[in-house]
């Protein structure tokens, strides 16, 4: 029997339980993937307006990184050691996404306040915290929810509906800031966020064992197997080659969240006098759909996907001389395409170094992408550090020389990645011919 055969053999063997769940997993992602980009959004839209300084908003907005480093081996042991009448994740997605829900719209509140500081960071770093742990406790449940017929089905549904979500929750976000009721509207993507929280936390049923107490021997297999796989400090196992392409394929990933939009608001709020909420929306969106675009492409067409690979160093140059052009043709037509051909060009060669990435989203389901088996760079505590640490610069520089300086970030960003990518290709030309 053939592969696909066994796999087509393995869906029609899906029981009404599985099916259940599956749909249940995808309401769920569905939630994550609208929420997130809501959340960025909101938060980048005041750092261009705020008056605050750069590097707190961001260190704060990106605060999950350092979670990630230092945090999350223990929070899986925690999920591996809980054990309650309703099981071992049911708690966790449902007070960590319950209080991610509540947390956004304080957010919002404390945005249009604008008035505490200490308060406004505090909120963020707290709701980074709650929406790292529901991700986590998420992607557990759908692993715990894994078996011989439906593990095929339920790998894709991270993705798929992350995706979707995305893209509806980036449409959505136009009305966010071409309307007075910008508090209504967060509420109520807030309220979808909570509805698919409950339907995850009450109509999927976990598992018997994960209800009774653990044994002494129980508890010591898993802090033994949990020892054997902690990340150590010390041992990166990449050449150096390796971590600063890959490195900065990751800073890039994460910077272009920011630095992009500043570069759209400056180009056609100052030169131009468009709204600067808008042009930030609109320049995310077409970034994320030239990103998926490509993504489906390379996906579901192999020979597609190997003549980019032949191109790679073309592609991410002819990208660098698109966002290059913004500069001096500043029209809004322009520039909104030349942001859908950088997402379309440079993503699919940070895709092919980390794995599956959807700007935003993979920032709180880095361990699914950790888990990837097409990802080659593994998330290692000091390179998030790394990135954090680029991010907070990132952000002295926007506070010392200004937005319209910073801008030229992002493509000193791109020409690094341009130079790597010559070097590496150079690199394999000569071992070819050695």
């Amino acid at each position: 029997m053939t592969t696909k055969d066994s796999e087509r053999y393995n869906l029609r063997k899906l029981r009404s339980e599985d099916v259940k769940d599956t749909i249940t997993l995808s309401l769920g992602f569905f939630g994550l993937g609208f929420f997130i980009p809501t959340y960025i959004y909101i938060i980048l839209s005041f750092l261009l307006k705020s008056s605050i300084p750069k590097w707190i908003l961001l260190g704060s907005f990106y605060s999950e990184l350092i979670m990630i480093a230092f945090l999350k081996d223990k929070i899986l042991f925690l999920f591996e050691m809980t054990r309650t009448a309703i099981g071992r994740r049911t708690p966790y997605i449902l007070v960590f996404g319950t209080m991610s829900a509540f947390l956004l719209s304080t957010i919002s509140n404390l945005l249009t306040v604008g008035k505490n500081l200490f308060s406004l960071v505090f909120v963020v770093i707290t709701f980074n915290f709650s929406l790292f742990i529901y991700a986590l406790s998420l992607l557990g449940m759908l692993e715990d929810k894994k078996n011989y017929f439906n593990q095929r089905v339920l790998s894709i549904q991270p993705m798929l509906w992350s995706i979707l979500g995305a893209l509806w929750s980036y449409g959505n976000s136009f009305r966010l800031f071409t309307t007075d009721s910008n508090s209504k509207i967060v509420s109520q993507v807030s309220l979808l966020f909570f509805f698919s929280v409950f339907a995850v936390a009450f109509l999927i049923v976990e598992d018997k064992k994960y209800k009774v107490k653990l044994t002494i021997s129980e508890k010591t297999e898993i802090y033994d197997k949990f020892q054997a796989n902690k990340t150590s400090w010390k041992q990166l196992n990449f050449s150096p080659q390796q971590i600063v392409t890959d490195g900065l394929a990751k800073v890039f990933l994460y910077q272009i969240e920011f630095l992009l939009p500043s570069h759209a608001w400056y180009q056609l709020n100052i030169r131009k006098g468009i709204p600067a909420e808008f042009a930030f929306a609109k320049a995310l969106y077409f970034f994320v759909l030239g990103y998926v675009l490509n993504t489906i492409l390379v996906t579901f067409f192999k020979n597609y996907s190997k003549k980019l690979d032949l191109l790679g160093p073309v592609t991410i140059a002819l990208a660098f001389f698109i966002y290059a052009t913004t500069f001096i043709f500043p029209t809004i037509g322009w520039l909104f395409t030349s942001v859908f051909l950088v997402g379309f060009f440079i993503c699919h060669q940070i895709q092919k170094r980390l794995g599956f990435t959807l700007p935003g989203i993979v920032r709180f389901l880095s361990e699914y992408n950790s888990n990837n088996e097409t990802n080659r760079f593994k998330i290692h505590p000091v390179n998030l550090l790394v990135v954090y640490i680029f991010i907070i610069l990132t952000g002295i520089f926007i506070d010392v020389i200004g937005i319209q300086s910073s801008s030229y970030i992002l493509g000193l960003l791109i020409a690094g990645l341009v130079v790597i990518e010559l070097l590496d290709a150079r690199a394999k030309i000569k071992n070819k011919q050695q």
